[in-house]
């Protein structure tokens, strides 16, 4: 065989290798970048119920006390046994407290709905315990102050966190249901999968 024919030949081999060589090395560099987005992913899901939680907390520690002060000033102006209402609820409250879809009730010591926020009327004069287990605990599985993770009376799932008011004889309740907290995280999965889709693309 002539010598430049040779030649030729191990040209077309090493551009052969080198392209399956190229090809692997997206293929593992997908893979990796998979890897990473998912376990990115996994870690900023934890992360985004927490930071919730924490909120959800913050927001009944916020309104008990400002509720309290409004029981408090009623009965030095002599208002004794002033009824709370929804309003009172959103008056004690940040103004972003209810955009990700916390309700708060309002329970009397005898486990009955006084009132809650946002409104809804199907829950006055229920008993507590038509919405939420009788077994939810005060506190969460790990002892500390951030809400429970219960499985409501028709089937959802929701972190609800209890506050005493002071001055009043019952607390107030923070619902907050695991879709709703999960909606805005849903919307980065999305994005990243979007990014991720892109890059396989341009790649590939």
């Amino acid at each position: 065989m002539p010598i430049a024919t040779r030649r030729l030949s191990a040209i077309s081999i090493s551009e052969k290798a080198l392209r399956n060589l190229i090809t692997t090395l997206i293929v593992l560099f997908i893979l990796t970048l998979g890897t990473t987005l998912t376990l990115q992913l996994v870690l900023n899901r934890s992360e985004h119920i927490a930071e919730h939680n924490k909120q959800s907390i913050l927001y009944a520690k916020i309104a008990a006390h400002s509720l309290g002060a409004t029981i408090t000033g009623s009965t030095l102006k002599g208002r004794v046994g002033r009824n709370l209402s929804s309003e009172d609820i959103a008056r004690s409250l940040p103004a972003d407290a209810g955009k990700d879809g916390r309700t708060f009730v309002l329970v009397n010591s005898g486990e009955m709905i006084v009132t809650s926020h946002p409104m809804d009327e199907k829950l006055q004069g229920k008993s507590v315990f038509d919405i939420v287990p009788a077994s939810t605990p005060r506190k969460s599985a790990d002892g500390d102050d951030l809400p429970s993770l219960v499985t409501l009376n028709n089937g959802e799932e929701a972190f609800v966190a209890q506050q005493d008011i002071a001055g009043y004889d019952g607390k107030l309740l923070v619902i907050h249901l695991h879709n709703k907290i999960l909606s805005s995280w849903w919307g980065n999965v999305a994005q990243v999968s979007t990014l991720f889709m892109v890059t396989f693309t341009v790649l590939v």
